[in-house]
């Protein structure tokens, strides 16, 4: 199943081979942007014409990129969890570390995507940058 995701997301223009492989846009996203799941609607059905590639995978990242500029209710080809992130880059979280009885909270920003269970490397108010491991997301 991942590689047919991988194969939809390299391949130019490719035929829709499931019933319910395709999601719309929720929000307008950029051309060079990573999706991340909050970007996209639940699966649909797709009608059994051919759809021109919206997205690339960066293995840089570990994430879907747009294409082209990607308007809110837009349909585009299923993309694979493993290629969506929870978290985009820029974005501020609450950090929480508990120590003990002690619990630290910071506000930091995501320098990179990232999921949960994954590890990312934030920045601090005060410029610090070190690597986190995503455990919940508090926006």
């Amino acid at each position: 199943m991942v590689v047919a995701g991988l194969f939809a997301l390299m391949a130019g223009v490719v035929p829709v081979l499931s019933d319910a492989g395709c999601r719309t846009v929720s929000r307008p996203v950029r051309v060079g942007q990573v999706i991340v799941a909050s970007d996209l609607g639940a699966p649909i059905s797709c009608s059994s014409q051919r759809r021109e590639r919206a997205l690339r995978y960066d293995p840089n990242v570990v994430a879907a990129r747009a294409l082209r500029d990607l308007a809110a209710g837009d349909i585009i080809l299923r993309v694979e969890n493993f290629a969506l992130p929870e978290v985009r880059q820029g974005e501020e979280l609450q950090l929480r570390t508990q120590v003990g009885p002690v619990l630290i909270e910071r506000r930091v920003t995501a320098l990179q995507p990232g999921r949960h269970g994954g590890k990312i490397f934030v920045k601090t108010e005060d410029g610090d940058i070190f690597a986190t491991s995503l455990e919940g997301v508090a926006r």
